[in-house]
């Protein structure tokens, strides 16, 4: 009878453990922000644009069953006039289109964004693909950030999504 209340007790404590594991690795949502001068801290800006909106989003691994660093997201549209547009693109030069390349997952859209950087995106199966051009984001990447891509609209909008890993 000990032995039964015993195991009963150590099946408990090891389900608790486990809801523990499960909700640390869940995302994190942080709000949507528009301050220029933080997000410059955050990652590079080739070019400063007239306004932005952005969003970090973290996953904490720390206590999950393979312990490790918190990771960060950062969905990020940037908006130019034609002018700064046109020097952005200067720095874009002799870059690969890596769209063939990209599938996202559905939830990747957020209700947040601009129609013209919605429209860029088209369900292919299970996975979203881009329409436009998509370059790598070096351009963008500082600190961590130093993963990602991003793609410019048709109303010069720029579109960036980095992440640490």
């Amino acid at each position: 009878m000990k032995k039964i209340i015993t195991l009963r007790v150590n099946n408990i404590l090891l389900f608790i453990v486990l809801l523990n594991c499960i909700a640390c690795n869940e995302e994190k949502k942080e709000t949507i922000n528009n301050d220029i001068p933080t997000l410059s801290k955050i990652i590079n800006l080739p070019v400063v644009p007239n306004s932005a909106i952005w969003e970090v989003n973290s996953k904490s691994n720390a206590d999950g069953f393979v312990p490790g660093p918190t990771d960060y997201q950062l969905y990020c549209i940037l908006d130019y006039d034609s002018t700064q547009i046109q020097k952005l693109m200067q720095v874009l030069k002799n870059r690969d289109d890596l769209s063939k390349a990209k599938f996202l997952n559905k939830k990747f859209i957020k209700k947040w964004y601009p129609t013209s950087v919605e429209e860029q995106f088209y369900s292919d199966g299970n996975y979203l693909k881009l329409k436009s051009k998509v370059y790598q984001g070096q351009p963008f990447y500082k600190g961590a950030y130093h993963n990602g891509f991003f793609f410019v609209t048709y109303d010069h909008k720029v579109f960036v999504y980095l992440y640490t890993m």
